[in-house]
């Protein structure tokens, strides 16, 4: 008997995981496939139903065995402990078998729980999506309590079952998976009574949905050490003991825009309370886990970097008020010098602290807090002395939370909690620093000090011009902030290194507070509430720093100059923004403007000089200086526009010191390797004095003679500059790519206002620069500036004038271009380096000169070249840039002379051709060597050749009778190699396109002309296209579900 027992629960271990295994292989395939819909045929419906319908089955066949098992296990377990002494080996035997006993229960368990779940969820989409669907409700009455529900409505009834614990488990001590699925049941009808609008609308609906949530939420801990931290690969069949607060972490985040409303306060501190320490273990390294595994802690860094995030607003302020009350207490452990700031004081006054939730007994008002922010502030800037001190330890521990501020969307903040946001940081930008003395001259600023005010300043940028920021301005005046900034940065810089004034990090500093300066007085303006008494307080402030400026110039600290004269530049850069708004409003600017200017120039003037600047000063970059002088410019010019509707003479009050910056760009833009930075910087200043320098010669009435010789000089020396420039030798490839932007726009600056005479001055330049002979001589560079001008100035909107001038001398333009293609295409070492430019600038040529170009002649002679561009034996970076050149051409040629297409039509396939026959040969299998990046090359290409196959089939009047010549050439060059899987895909896609275009006659001519080996690879192309891709075109919808 006692071995017919040990076989008997040894069937039943094997049964329990059989069927635990069955269920997770039947939930993982339903949730695999596409779900039934409206197009969905009625066969493959009804097999869907009866599937369920017998999943229904067997779950209350499951469910009744339980219970049943349920019943009888207590007095089992019972009777085993009256058991004898005596009876030992007997008593070891039972308790094996109740071991097994338990075994089966809790697998059983599991798996009636994960197929009742698989089933609600199909059957939840079934019925959503498919109107043919007939949804039969699964029997509830074995979840249900014996106790009479207290709802009328059974799915109530349901959840009310499930969140209430009247629910009873099979077993004593249910697995995490079991527990997971409850919840997961819980929030399945939750969705059924949100989705119903009668269930929704019940008197208990609202207190349910609530005790949901908090069923659902129940248990939720995060108590792991950080080197315990596991990971899940977010398969329900892989949830244990140590996955489980993953799994269930993941439930929450995931679902929490339907939970987020009936969360209680206490709910959203304790959900806030682990996604800000979850996400603080994020930023401590990456962990050694699988690509794909989910951790709690990347879970809540997605989460505070999603946008749906900000739309939960008692959450998202339950963060941000916990992220106040962390900083907060990091401030408290810092050192208070002199006298304690008063938000410390206030806070240290309650014993809870900042509450976590707005809702949960807040002991300190919002307008409370706010008031003694705006005070400490204040006294700060008042006095010129740090409130609190931090150590490094603290810095960084401050960096790590103001890095999840980063990724909040200040949007999501309520005005109350943006401005206690701002103020809080400010404060902190304003009044902390690291254990320095402002006295001690000797002392710098640490690397970490500079990295915390650059992330402040990028957050508080980012606060400002958030929606609800404009509350921040009736607390405190926009004046002030900007002078509390400009002092606490002009501190911080007086402590740094000169070694450290040009490192990275302080760079970065000064561009965040060139962008924050921008943004707030952007706010002043376009608020337009008190601009000239905010804009003048500053300006006064920034011009009573003039001498201080002079003397810091000479004597200490370079990175002061930096900032102040970065500050002058983007307060004047705010201003011209806003130009053109409205009268009244251009005068205030302008009279500003001109106040700054004055400010300006002086400071700019001292560093120019070369012997009167000290050292310190010299480590500005060139490009920096540039771009401050180009800003001083627009500023004059702002002015001189007032100046201009006033009547008054155009006089530009600094234009020696322009003209000599000018000569000096001039002299070094090309002599010499130069950084990018400041060649793009010297390029816009060009293209701000020749605007300048255009404009008061219109708006001079005497000496009209010399100033239009004075332009016309000018603007020869800036093409003869940039001419230079793209012709230098040490300028890259790359570097030549990088600055066509901004050579374009200083293109088209020269050609907005130019007369004849100068634009043919242009073109004769560019005429010179495309002869054959330069290129024979070695001296390819100089053809490439004449190409890409050329490129760029078709892309320049011209005056009519112009731009008769340029397309009447297009065609003489293309034929050089042809010639030269030719001819570099005979020179491997000048394919990616001339050639590849040349084909890009014909076709912006061609592209631009859609209605221009109308002699087919032409673009025939394109088509020529292209035929002669190299595509056989070369590296992928080179393959790639030149089938992306020529099929840019040819695109360009189809869409824009479709006219031309009637009669060149042979010429533009045969050039296709090259493309297809390299692509066939470029993709064939190739073993172990078809993975890499160089493959990724290939497949491109071969998506651009489907494309293109698309294309010429939607301009079918052209080709149609070329059609089956298409065909032919296709598939012998496919009967040579074995194609990648990948690419054949894309090719045969393209083909069929043009088997569209084939008539019944073509597709017998094509069977019959063809040769054995190439008529196979046709025979089996055009059975597949038959098969698959003419049936769905036709559209059969019983083949297309």
């Amino acid at each position: 008997m006692e071995v017919e027992g040990a076989q008997e629960s040894q069937e039943r271990e094997h049964s329990s995981l059989k069927l635990s295994s069955l269920s997770l292989l039947l939930h993982v395939v339903l949730f695999s496939l596409k779900t039934l819909d409206n197009a969905s045929p009625v066969p493959l419906i009804r097999k869907s139903q009866a599937l369920m319908e017998e999943m229904q089955q067997i779950i209350k066949e499951l469910e009744h065995l339980l219970s049943a098992e349920r019943a009888t296990s207590k007095p089992n377990t019972q009777s085993l402990q009256k058991v004898s002494k005596k009876g030992k080996k007997r008593e070891s035997v039972s308790t094996s078998a109740t071991k097994v006993e338990i075994l089966w229960m809790k697998k059983s368990q599991e798996a009636a729980l994960l197929l009742r779940y698989t089933w609600v969820e199909v059957d939840t989409l079934f019925h959503i999506y498919c109107s043919k669907y007939t949804s039969v409700d699964l029997s509830l009455a074995s979840l249900m309590s014996q106790t009479e529900a207290p709802s009328s409505s059974p799915s109530l009834a349901h959840m009310e079952t499930l969140v209430s614990g009247s629910f009873r488990l099979s077993v004593h001590l249910p697995s995490c998976l079991c527990y997971l699925l409850l919840k997961l049941l819980a929030l399945q009808q939750m969705k059924k009574v949100l989705l119903d609008n009668t269930l929704f609308s019940e008197p208990s609906a609202d207190a349910l949905l609530k005790k949901a949530v908090q069923f659902i939420l129940s248990e939720l801990e995060f108590e792991v050490k950080p080197a315990e931290e596991a990971g899940w690969d977010g398969q329900i069949g892989s949830v244990e003991a140590k996955t489980y607060p993953i799994a269930h972490w993941n439930l929450v985040t995931s679902n929490l825009p339907l939970i987020a409303p009936y969360m209680s306060g206490d709910d959203a501190a304790h959900i806030a309370h682990i996604l800000v320490t979850s996400a603080l273990r994020q930023m401590e390294g990456p962990k050694d886990l699988p690509p794909d595994c989910l951790t709690l802690s990347l879970i809540s860094s997605q989460l505070l970097q999603s946008p749906v995030f900000a739309e939960m607003q008692s959450l998202f302020s339950a963060v941000v008020w916990f992220l106040m009350q962390r900083i907060i207490d990091i401030l408290k452990a810092g050192t208070t010098p002199k006298v304690c700031p008063k938000v410390l004081r206030l806070h240290e006054k309650q014993s809870g602290g900042i509450p976590l939730q707005k809702d949960v007994t807040q002991t300190l008002s919002t307008q409370e807090l706010t008031g003694v922010l705006v005070e400490d502030v204040l006294a700060s800037f008042q006095t010129a002395d740090v409130l609190v001190l931090l150590t490094e330890a603290q810095t960084k521990e401050l960096m790590r939370l103001l890095q999840i501020f980063t990724n909040l969307n200040p949007d999501g903040m309520s005005s109350e909690d943006l401005s206690l946001v701002f103020l809080l940081l400010f404060f902190i930008f304003a009044s902390t620093s690291q254990h320095l003395d402002r006295r001690n001259l000797d002392s710098s600023e640490s690397e970490w000090g500079i990295c915390l005010l650059g992330q402040l300043l990028k957050i508080l940028g980012c606060l400002v011009e958030s929606k609800n920021f404009r509350g921040v301005l009736k607390l405190i005046h926009g004046s002030t902030l900007l002078q509390i900034a400009v002092s606490a940065l002009l501190w911080h810089s007086n402590s740094v290194k000169p070694c450290v004034s040009g490192s990275s990090h302080w760079l970065d500093d000064v561009k965040a507070a060139q962008d924050f300066i921008r943004s707030l007085v952007n706010l002043i303006i376009v608020r337009n509430n008190s601009v000239r008494l905010n804009l003048d307080k500053f300006a006064s402030f920034l011009t009573a720093k003039e001498v201080a400026i002079r003397q810091v110039a000479q004597s200490s600290s370079g990175a002061s100059v930096h900032f102040l004269l970065a500050v002058l530049t983007s307060f004047s850069q705010a201003m011209i923004t806003n130009l053109g708004r409205n009268q009244p409003m251009d005068q205030t600017l302008t009279q500003v403007l001109t106040g700054v200017t004055a400010s300006l120039a002086p400071a700019v003037e001292l560093v120019l000089k070369p012997h009167s600047a000290s050292q310190s000063t010299r480590t500005l970059s060139q490009a920096f200086l540039v771009d401050v002088v180009t800003v001083m410019l627009r500023s004059d010019l702002a002015t001189l526009s007032g100046e201009d509707q006033s009547g008054t003479q155009l006089i530009l009050s600094h234009m020696t010191l322009y003209k000599s910056f000018c000569q000096q760009i001039f002299r070094e833009m090309s002599s010499a390797s130069r950084p990018m930075d400041f060649l793009v910087s010297s390029l816009c200043f060009l293209a701000s004095f020749y605007t300048a320098v255009e404009k008061m010669s219109r708006g001079r009435e005497q000496g009209e003679a010399n100033d239009e010789a004075e332009l016309d000089k000018l603007y020869s020396q800036i093409l003869q500059a940039v001419y230079k420039l793209l012709t230098a030798p040490w300028l890259s490839p790359a570097g030549v790519v990088d600055l066509e932007p901004t050579v374009q726009e200083l293109l088209s600056h020269l050609v907005e206002r130019s007369t004849t005479c100068q634009f043919n001055l242009l073109l004769l330049m560019v005429k010179e620069g495309l002869d054959i002979c330069n290129l024979r001589a070695g001296n390819y560079r100089e053809v490439l500036s004449a190409v890409i001008t050329i490129k760029l100035l078709s892309g320049c909107q011209l005056p009519e004038s112009c731009s008769r001038a340029l397309w009447l001398i297009a065609p003489q333009i293309i034929s050089a271009m042809v010639f030269l293609v030719r001819s570099s295409s005979q020179d491997a070492s000048l394919t990616l380096p001339f050639t590849v430019p040349t084909v890009t600038s014909l076709t912006s040529l061609l592209r631009c000169g859609e209605g221009f170009i109308t002699n087919a002649h032409h673009v025939v002679l394109a088509l020529g070249a292209l035929q002669s561009l190299p595509l056989e034996h070369l590296k992928p970076s080179v393959y790639h840039a030149v089938f992306l050149a020529v099929h840019e051409a040819l695109f360009a040629i189809l869409q824009c002379h479709p006219q031309v297409m009637l009669k060149a039509a042979p010429s533009f396939l045969s050039v296709f051709y090259r493309l297809v026959a390299s692509i066939v040969q470029e993709g064939r299998q190739r073993g172990d060597t078809d993975t890499g990046a160089e493959t990724d090359v290939y497949l491109e290409c071969s998506i651009l050749t489907e494309r293109m196959y698309s294309h010429i089939a939607a301009a079918a009047d052209s080709f149609t009778t070329l059609s089956a010549f298409m065909v032919a050439q296709y598939v012998t060059e496919r009967q040579k190699v074995t194609l990648r899987s990948d690419i054949k895909t894309h090719l045969t896609e393209g083909i069929y396109s043009i088997l569209d275009l084939c008539k019944e006659q073509d597709i017998r001519f094509l069977k019959a002309g063809l040769h054995t080996g190439v008529r196979e690879v046709f025979n089996e192309l055009y059975s597949n296209y038959t098969h698959y891709h003419k049936t769905q075109r036709q559209g059969e919808d019983k083949y297309t579900v």
